[in-house]
């Protein structure tokens, strides 16, 4: 019998969070699912293992718990940002991904602005000391 809490994946209506541009769309449309299905708690840090009284049944229920966040949070991103990602817990996994993907690509653009106008050459640069500068602006 399925609950309320029951998503399937494929109805979460969550596309793969590949880069940057997709992020914001990606956490408003999962952590909403996350709420919904009352794992959020695990996920943002409210719900800590260390906080469980440690009974044996209880720790493996939060084990459960933390392991389902973690199935949706996988499931909807790629490969890439996965193997990029700490997946010790489902909190370690989103808080990796958020401050890896969750910058404002609009705060990106000011920052390599701002680095270029402000970067000059050295008088004892030479021209591919220079270029070399900029190229790691970029990475």
């Amino acid at each position: 019998m399925s609950t309320s809490s029951d998503f399937e994946i494929e109805n979460l209506n969550v596309q793969k969070l590949k880069d940057t541009e997709g992020y914001p769309t990606w956490k408003a449309r999962l952590s909403v699912a996350l709420k919904a299905m009352t794992l959020w708690g695990i996920v943002d840090g409210t719900r800590l293992r260390n906080d469980v009284i440690s009974t044996p049944e209880e720790l493996a229920k939060w084990d459960k718990d933390n392991d389902r966040p973690m199935f949706y949070i996988m499931s909807s991103i790629s490969d890439e940002v996965l193997m990029n990602s700490n997946m010790s817990s489902a909190k370690q996994l989103w808080d990796s991904i958020a401050s890896a993907y969750g910058i404002a690509k609009e705060e990106k653009v000011y920052h390599i602005y701002h680095r270029i106008i402000t970067t000059k050459m050295a008088s004892l640069d030479n021209a591919s000391e220079h270029v070399a500068k900029f190229k790691t602006m970029f990475q």
